[in-house]
């Protein structure tokens, strides 16, 4: 059955003229809380659902957010993309949460992402230069291994957890490269850090951050060879420039389970893991993410409710 969306005081008012309930309806009132966020960074939220209702899902802006539900409440990481500002969107995200009342699509207002800007570092590189001026071969092969990674992140599984522990960094090693940097290649190719560098000197185990479903894992152009784990809840992470793959997809993992071998494939300068992690389908500061997982979150609890 399509739904579509109503005014919360006429659906109760409907429901309750044509008999579909016995008695009036409850309907909750959110008091629409504000949440600070920065791109590329993540928010963890909770949000109360109604009562009444099932098929309870949230929205930000115009997209759908990947959430579970955790007894009487819808939990998701919320982020928003490193280039948000760069794009001149707008600062101002409101989100809400949608639940199917009595066949219709009830929009309750429970949040506002206020979008701040955020510094994030500039560094330079040195690497091959077929890794800057790419030939028409290597372009060719770029395209074609983007177009499969975009079928993976469509693929991902959203609104269930594949995992029941916490994450946790691969390594404990220096890191070398931080997230969102802008990054010069040979003084030539404008870019920036989708992840985190770790050293690694070969042959160094790599381990999953947790628990996962193994979506890709093959050799690329520029991350080399490299693994994507896919962690539900739409959590994905990303192992790259190994110098040996231990798993396939369609591997189920466990969370410290060595997936490969650290090395210096793909545009690496050096031998070391670079450490990926996607989230609401942005790529975000997989660091961040850790400390924001053992936080209590935002709630967004409704205060009271309407007998209309």
């Amino acid at each position: 059955m399509k739904l579509r969306v109503i005014n919360i005081a006429i659906l109760a008012t409907m429901l309750t003229s044509c008999g579909l309930f016995p008695k009036k309806i409850s309907l909750p009132k959110y008091d629409a809380k504000d949440l600070t966020v920065h791109p590329g960074k993540v928010s963890k939220v909770k949000i109360l659902i109604p009562q009444e209702g099932t098929d309870h899902k949230i929205t930000c802006g115009k997209k759908s957010v990947y959430a579970v539900k955790q007894g009487r409440y819808l939990e998701a990481y919320l982020s928003v993309n490193y280039k948000h500002l760069l794009k001149k969107n707008s600062k101002l995200i409101p989100c809400y949460l949608q639940s199917d009342i009595g066949n219709e699509l009830v929009s309750f207002h429970v949040l506002n992402l206020r979008v701040e800007e955020w510094d994030y570092p500039k560094s330079f590189i040195k690497v091959s230069k077929k890794h800057v001026d790419l030939s028409k071969k290597d372009l060719n092969r770029f395209l074609k291994e983007k177009a499969e990674l975009k079928t993976v992140y469509s693929s991902l599984t959203k609104n269930k957890k594949l995992f029941s522990s916490k994450f946790q960094a691969p390594l404990k090693s220096k890191i070398t490269g931080v997230y969102g940097s802008r990054r010069v290649f040979n003084n030539k190719k404008d870019s920036w850090h989708s992840g985190t560098d770790f050293r690694a000197r070969k042959p160094t185990p790599i381990p999953s951050s947790n628990d996962g479903l193994v979506v890709h894992a093959k050799h690329l152009f520029f991350n080399g060879n490299a693994v994507f784990i896919d962690h539900g809840m739409g959590v994905l992470t990303m192992y790259c420039h190994l110098s040996k793959i231990n798993v396939k997809v369609g591997d189920i993992v466990s969370r410290g389970q060595i997936i490969g071998v650290s090395g210096n494939t793909g545009r690496s300068s050096a031998p070391h893991l670079h450490w990926g992690v996607r989230i609401q389908d942005n790529w975000v500061d997989g660091l961040q993410f850790l400390k924001e997982q053992k936080s209590l979150g935002l709630e967004a609890n409704y205060q009271s409710t309407s007998n209309q």
